[in-house]
C-alpha cells in the first residue's frame, strides 16, 4: 500500500469507527426505551437483556453500516479538502479515483463483511433475539397479534410435506386455499393436494372441495385426480403450529432461501416473490455500503467547488433519499410491479451511476 493510500485510509478509519459506535449506541438506547415499561413490569433480568442485544448486534451493524460509511467518507474527505491536501494530491499527479481507492476498497470489504453477516450470522441471531422479544418484551402485543388473520402461510410439515395456505384465521382455526406438496427423500413432488378450505375439528383438519393428484418424477399427473367434497387432510400439524411457524424468511440463510424458492415453486406467486426479494435485498443492501462511499465522496468533493456545507447537506439528503428509493423499489418488487432482481438492485444502480458521473466530472 502506498504512503498516500495509508494516509487517506487512516483519515477515513477514525470517523468510521466513531460513527459506528455512536449509531449502534443510539440504536440500542432508543430500542431499550421502547420496551422500558415492559422490562420493569416483567422484571426482565439484566442477563436476558445482554443476550438480547448481543444477538441483535449483527442486525444493528448491518442496518447502520451504509449511513456510517456515508458520513465517514464525507467527514474524512472534508477534512482533507479543508487542509488543501486534496489539491496537493491532485498536483502530485493523482487522479480522483486513485485518491479514493482506499475508501472504495474499504467500502467493498465492509460490503462483503455485511454480506457474510446477512448470510451466516443474522439468520441465527434473529431467531434468538426475536424469541426473547416475543416472550418477554412484547407480551401485550403477542395476544393481539395471535388474533390477526395470517396471510400466505407456508410451513414444513412432518413426513416431508410443504403446506401452504392463502390465509389462516386463528379465531376460527380456518385455512383458506390450501396446497400441500408431498415430497420423496430426493425432494421430488410425488403428490399434490388442493383444498378450498380446511377447518380444525378437535384433532384433525376437515377439508372441503379437496382434490389430490399423483405426480411422477417429470412433474406429470399420473392417473385421474381424486376429488372429495369433504375429507381429512393428511397432515399432523395443528393450529398452534401455523401460528408458531408462520413462514419467517428472516431466519433463513441465502442458501436456504434458494432451496425454499425451488421447493415452494407452484404454491403461491406472492410467497416466491417475497422470498426472491428477501434474497436479492440481502445481497444488494450489503453492497449499499460501497454505494454509500461513492455517494459521500461525490457530493463532498463537489462541495469543494462551491459551498462545502451545502455539499455535505446535499450528500446527507441523497443518503436519506437512497433509503427511500430502496424501500419503494422493494415494495414495488413485493407487489409484483417490478421484477425482484431489478427492484432489489435498482437503487444501487441508480445512485452508483450518479456518484460515478459526479466524480468523473471533478
Amino acid at each position: 500500500m502506498r504512503l498516500v493510500d495509508r494516509y487517506v485510509f487512516r483519515s477515513f478509519l477514525a470517523p468510521l469507527l466513531y460513527c459506528f459506535f455512536i449509531f449502534i449506541a443510539l440504536y440500542i438506547v432508543i430500542d431499550l426505551f421502547a420496551y422500558i415499561e415492559e422490562i420493569i413490569k416483567q422484571h426482565v433480568r439484566l442477563k436476558v437483556l445482554i443476550v438480547y442485544y448481543l444477538a441483535y448486534l449483527p442486525t444493528i451493524i448491518a442496518q447502520m453500516a451504509p449511513i456510517a460509511m456515508l458520513i465517514a467518507a464525507m467527514q474524512s474527505l472534508g477534512s482533507l479538502a479543508r487542509h488543501n491536501e486534496l489539491i496537493a494530491m491532485r498536483a502530485g499527479g493523482l487522479s480522483m479515483w486513485q485518491i479514493l481507492k482506499p475508501l472504495v476498497m474499504t467500502g467493498l470489504l465492509v460490503s462483503l463483511f455485511v454480506l457474510v453477516l446477512n448470510d451466516r450470522v443474522i439468520p441465527r441471531s434473529t431467531q434468538v433475539f426475536m424469541k426473547i422479544r416475543e416472550e418477554q418484551l412484547e407480551r401485550k402485543k403477542t395476544g393481539s397479534s395471535a388474533t390477526k388473520i395470517l396471510r400466505d402461510v407456508a410451513i414444513y410439515g412432518i413426513g416431508n410435506k410443504i403446506i401452504f395456505a392463502r390465509s389462516f384465521d386463528p379465531k376460527t382455526n380456518v385455512l383458506k386455499n390450501v396446497i400441500i406438496h408431498n415430497h420423496d427423500r430426493r425432494q421430488n413432488i410425488i403428490s399434490k393436494t388442493i383444498a378450498r378450505e380446511a377447518r380444525w375439528n378437535k384433532s384433525r383438519w376437515v377439508a372441503f372441495s379437496m382434490t389430490t393428484y399423483k405426480i411422477d418424477r417429470t412433474g406429470q399427473i399420473i392417473g385421474e385426480p381424486v376429488f372429495l367434497h369433504r375429507g381429512d387432510l393428511d397432515i399432523s400439524e395443528g393450529p398452534a403450529d401455523f401460528i408458531k411457524q408462520k413462514y419467517n424468511i428472516e431466519g433463513l440463510g441465502l442458501g436456504e432461501l434458494r432451496k425454499h424458492i425451488k421447493r415452494l415453486s407452484g404454491t403461491s406467486g406472492s410467497v416466491i416473490r417475497n422470498l426472491k426479494m428477501e434474497m436479492y435485498n440481502r445481497v444488494s443492501y450489503s453492497f449499499a455500503n460501497l454505494v454509500a462511499v461513492i455517494i459521500g465522496a461525490a457530493f463532498c468533493l463537489r462541495a469543494t467547488r462551491s459551498s462545502r456545507f451545502m455539499g455535505i447537506g446535499l450528500g446527507l439528503l441523497i443518503g436519506l433519499l437512497f433509503y427511500g428509493v430502496f424501500g419503494v423499489c422493494s415494495a414495488l418488487g413485493k407487489g409484483g410491479i417490478l421484477p425482484p432482481f431489478l427492484a432489489a438492485w435498482g437503487s444501487n444502480i441508480i445512485f452508483s451511476i450518479i456518484g460515478i458521473r459526479v466524480i468523473n466530472r471533478l
